[in-house]
């Protein structure tokens, strides 16, 4: 039984540090236009 509360722990804990990694990743910016830097890329290699 005592297995059972620490698995319990153990995922709630793990949970937490993924929501904690992804509200961070939104508020650093990681999601914000991905396709702009894509079409940055292509006019970089069309001046060149």
């Amino acid at each position: 039984m005592e297995l059972t509360w620490i698995n319990y722990i153990v995922g709630l804990l793990i949970s937490m540090s993924a929501w904690f990694f992804f509200l961070w990743a939104i508020r650093d910016g990681q999601f914000r236009e991905p396709e702009k830097t894509a079409q940055e890329m292509l006019e970089n290699e069309l001046r060149e």
